[in-house]
């Protein structure tokens, strides 16, 4: 070896830096990394190459990746610093004659990666007037023992539902190491009758759903087709969903076992096939007679037939007609009928319910005047009740006073006043609906009530909810799940696709605040917040918290309007509280924050270090920060920042935050003039929030280009294809619908 050579090279045990050894030189040396503007690594001087696995088409293979050394520039000390309080001065130690320099990583290399090779370029690091030499792939000494990251995902539609013909499901699936416009590699889907009949799917890419959502969602969707399924009996449907990168231990499979229906958590969905459409249909109205009332094959001849007066005694109708044409004795999958009134229920009739029985409207009712509200606080309700286009009112509340019972609230207007709707079940739904919920969607007291699934809502004011699927939401916020609630923890949770304008001053997102998470994806939503306010927009594991959170994922957010709190240890003794496996992509962050050893003076107060370092993160946008040292050690690849004292506009059409006209409801479509537009360098999402296609090279946040015209959009595409230099990505997705224009 001679003096400068690079001798060896050795990841970390927690993966996102290595050891790199300088042969005899000393310590107190400078650095050139390479790092061209907004961080762009093209020419950076130190490469690793890694071999990783992965999936294509579901079958395990191998990835290559590439991945960077990254100075730490704040404080400005090359290599990565020490913690305090010595965090002025850059990680190196004297090894025999040699030097060992700390080097964070852009990316994670974990345990199961395989031939790694490090190229150094020279002069990297110089000390006493010597450079280091040039560095060709030299091996790579992996002691990584981090694990593949697992793919985040649920579904994003109802269990329990009976369906009469060929139908769709939606599974939401995200993972750290999107690319190429898609989640994950794959998402394979089996439904399964009880006579062991099964269909197999593999869905390759994302689509936008066809459901009335209040912005664009984004899934895998199949269409189940059930002809070669056994009529009457259940379906068992499930997802694996496969990593781009990652191995069979990075897979979510509902069919794991883990959890069983009903559940908040992944699982598999259970459905009933009903080709026949022999389910059956009543009507409950004020002149009804429990007597004389009747159950009949549609809603017209019900209507026309024999009413109940009870919805109790409804429903003990429906399992006895069930029981005799549909092969299963509860009222699951039959409809109940409600005449213009207000109705109240008390009632667990209708047998142990596999599916939701339907409480609805008659054709001569409206869903203002069908009003239903429960019997009182502590009201009974049957195993499985959707209750469909119609008005919820009044205090009371349903009990759900088994293990096994749900509540879906579907397409109605809530106007309910009582301390909490739902005091006990296993899970419960709300979707399509409006008006004003008191207590959210929030699991009461220490009662196992979680609201699973969230979907479409449209609310003028702010609707709390712990959140394990929250997509396509208006005004709906995220909030973690108090510590003596009995409900489970929301690991694997997802937050997607939702707008927040409401005028209201509380944090929007909220995350890990009593608990540790692990595993949670937040997902191209727009948070805004206008008004005089302290509190952060979003907070995950902030400000003196002493949770833990892994795998991480967000992915094209735009919060305007205040400060976003994110992975602290900024406590003044103890820790390291371990904030690992963060994914940052394509957000545009109003005033982002981390603060770690350098606030609490606290030397143990690192275990936000690789978020402060943004490992993992690319295309980020950063208005400003509310101290400069708060941004973190680096910011990212391919990343834009502004500072306290010049903070950089994301040039929305208007900005009506508090950091632009405070007026509220903003537009954060991106004008012609954003700094945001072409940062976006890694293509994960295929569609923007209001479902515009996305391209490489093209712009962060929740929302692609403001597209004032098609002709001055066609332009602003161009200008960011062009700067790829890449054909196969400028003549993709929009570029060749404006091909005419480029061939002047």
């Amino acid at each position: 070896m001679a003096i400068g050579d690079i001798k060896s090279c050795s990841i970390e045990s927690t993966g996102w830096y290595a050891l790199i050894t300088v042969d005899s030189l000393s310590t107190g040396g400078t650095y050139s990394f390479g790092m061209g503007t907004n961080n762009d690594p093209s020419v950076a001087k130190i490469v690793l190459n890694v071999t990783s696995e992965g999936y294509t088409n579901g079958v395990l293979g191998t990835r290559s990746r590439t991945i960077y050394g990254v100075p730490c520039t704040v404080p400005d000390t090359g290599a990565m610093r020490k913690a305090y309080p010595n965090a002025t001065a850059a990680d190196e130690t004297v090894s025999g004659s040699d030097v060992v320099i700390k080097v964070a990583l852009s990316q994670r290399i974990f345990n199961d990666d395989t031939d790694i090779t490090i190229s150094v370029a020279a002069g990297w690091y110089t000390q006493g007037g010597t450079p280091s030499n040039i560095c060709t792939s030299l091996s790579v000494t992996n002691n990584s023992t981090l694990d593949y990251p697992k793919v985040v995902g649920n579904w994003g539609i109802e269990n329990a539902k009976v369906v009469t013909g060929n139908f769709d499901v939606e599974f939401l699936a995200f993972h750290g190491y999107a690319q190429s416009g898609k989640q994950v590699d794959c998402v394979k889907i089996t439904a399964t009758d009880q006579h062991t009949n099964s269909v197999t799917y593999t869905v390759s890419s994302m689509s936008k759903s066809t459901r009335l959502d209040y912005k664009t969602v984004i899934a895998y969707i199949q269409t189940i087709n059930v002809s070669t399924l056994t009529d009457d009996d259940l379906i068992t449907i499930q997802a694996q969903a496969y990593p781009w990168i990652g191995d069979a231990d990075s897979i979510l499979n509902t069919n794991d076992g883990v959890n069983t229906w009903p559940t908040p958590l992944y699982t598999n969905l259970i459905y009933r096939l009903d080709k026949a459409n022999d389910h059956g249909h009543t009507c409950v109205s004020a002149t009804g007679n429990d007597g004389t009332g009747a159950v009949y094959g549609s809603q017209t001849l019900a209507e026309a037939g024999n009413h109940f007066l009870t919805i109790a005694a409804a429903l003990t109708a429906l399992a006895a007609y069930h029981n005799t044409n549909s092969g299963h004795n509860d009222a699951g999958g039959g409809t109940i009928y409600l005449d213009a009134n207000t109705w109240t229920l008390n009632s667990t009739n209708g047998g142990t319910l596999s599916q939701w029985v339907t409480i609805t409207q008659q054709s001569t009712a409206t869903q203002s005047t069908a009003i239903i509200q429960a019997d009182g606080t502590l009201a009974g309700m049957p195993t499985r009740m959707r209750l469909y286009d119609l008005t919820l009112s009044g205090s009371g509340y349903f009990s759900g006073t088994t293990s096994t019972k749900s509540l879906w609230i579907d397409k109605c207007i809530i106007n309910t006043t009582g301390a909490v709707t739902i005091y006990s079940t296993v899970c419960s739904y709300c979707t399509y609906s409006s008006g004003t919920i008191a207590q959210g969607f929030l699991p009461y007291s220490t009662m196992n009530s979680p609201w699973v699934f969230v979907r479409g809502n449209n609310f003028s004011t702010r609707v709390r909810c712990v959140s394990y699927v929250t997509v396509g939401n208006h005004n709906v916020y995220n909030e973690d799940r108090v510590a003596t609630n009995t409900s489970p923890l929301n690991n694997n949770g997802i937050y997607a696709f939702n707008y927040n304008t409401p005028t209201d001053t509380t944090t929007q997102f909220q995350l890990a605040t009593v608990n540790n998470i692990d595993g949670f994806a937040c997902i191209q939503n727009v948070l805004e917040r206008h008004g005089v306010t302290t509190e952060p927009i979003m907070w995950i594991s902030g400000d003196a918290t002493t949770t833990t959170t892994n795998n991480i994922i967000l992915q094209h957010n735009t919060l305007a309007g205040a400060r976003t709190n994110n992975a602290y240890n900024d406590i003044a003794s103890g820790g390291p509280y371990a904030q690992t496996n963060w994914y940052s992509k394509n957000n545009c962050w109003d005033n982002w924050n981390n603060k770690d050893d350098t606030f609490g003076s606290n030397a143990d107060a690192i275990g936000g270090w690789s978020v402060g370092y943004h490992v993992d993160s690319s295309g980020e946008f950063y208005r400003t920060t509310s101290t400069d040292e708060w941004l973190g050690e680096f910011k990212g690849l391919y990343s834009k920042w502004g500072t306290v004292a010049v903070p950089l506009s994301p040039a929305f059409v208007d900005d009506q935050s508090t950091s632009g006209g405070n007026a509220g409801n903003g537009d954060y479509h991106l004008s012609e003039a954003s700094p945001c537009i072409g940062l976006a360098h890694d293509l994960i999402l295929l569609y923007d929030l209001e479902g515009e296609p996305r391209y490489a090279n093209g712009a962060i946040g929740a929302y692609e280009l403001s597209g004032s015209s098609d002709l001055e959009k066609a332009f602003i595409i161009g200008d960011c294809l062009l700067e790829s230099l890449n054909p196969a990505e400028f003549y993709s997705t929009e570029a060749i619908k404006y091909d005419f224009i480029f061939r002047r």
